[in-house]
């Protein structure tokens, strides 16, 4: 991790925007895919796939049929 106080100027953030050393990305010298996945909220749909179609769809509805095959 950088010391704030260390970096050139140019680099450092001015006061009042936001950009301190708080703010920060630990993983912005990581490749993409070295990256932590970001959490998800969890909003109570699961990802499933209708038995009749195969449509592959995110639901919070306790069947597994998806709308157009339930009608």
């Amino acid at each position: 991790m950088k010391n704030i106080d260390k970096l050139p100027r140019d680099e450092q953030a001015e006061p009042g925007t936001g950009g301190g050393p708080c703010c920060v990305d630990p993983f912005a010298e990581l490749p993409p895919e070295q990256r932590p996945a970001p959490e998800r909220k969890n909003t109570g749909l699961r990802k499933t796939t209708c038995p009749e179609c195969g449509l592959v769809y995110w639901t919070n509805r306790p069947t597994e049929v998806c709308i157009h095959c339930s009608s």
